[in-house]
C-alpha cells in the first residue's frame, strides 16, 4: 500500500475513490501534461506489481523525452501478465489468467526471475 500523505496534500483533486492517482493513457496525471506517475499509486487497471511499475517507468521516460522534443506521446496499454509469487525457499505460485500452479516449480522459476533481474541491474539496464 503506497503512502498517500504527499498525494493527499498536493493532488487531492486527482485521486479517485480508491485513493489512486488518476492518469491518462500516457501515464500523465489527469489534467497535468508535465507530470507523470507510475507504480502502485496509479489508477491503471492492472495488478500493482514491480514488473508493471518497471513498464510504467520505461513508458514515462520515453514520453518525457518525446514531450521535450515535441514528438507524439506513446500510449501505455495495461495488460494481464504472468505473476510468480514466492511462498518461501521451495514453494511458490505461478498464475496467468485462469491457470494456476503451486509448489516447487514456481519457486524455482521465481528464483530464476530474481537472478535474471539482478543480472540486468548489475550489467546496466538496457
Amino acid at each position: 500500500m503506497p503512502t498517500l500523505d504527499f498525494l493527499k496534500n498536493n493532488f487531492a483533486d486527482k485521486l479517485n475513490n480508491k485513493k489512486q492517482l488518476m492518469v491518462n493513457n500516457f501515464l500523465q496525471v489527469s489534467e497535468r501534461k508535465n507530470i507523470f506517475a507510475g507504480g502502485d499509486v496509479t489508477s491503471t487497471n492492472e495488478e500493482k506489481t514491480a514488473q508493471n511499475a518497471e513498464k510504467h517507468a520505461k513508458k514515462i521516460i520515453q514520453n518525457i523525452r518525446n514531450l521535450e522534443k515535441g514528438k507524439k506521446l506513446k500510449r501505455y496499454e495495461p495488460k494481464k501478465r504472468m505473476m510468480v509469487i514466492s511462498l518461501g525457499k521451495n514453494d511458490g505460485i505461478l498464475s496467468y489468467g485462469n491457470f494456476m500452479i503451486g509448489g516447487f516449480i514456481p519457486a524455482m522459476f521465481k528464483r530464476f526471475i530474481e537472478w535474471k533481474s539482478m543480472e540486468k541491474y548489475k550489467n546496466g539496464i538496457k
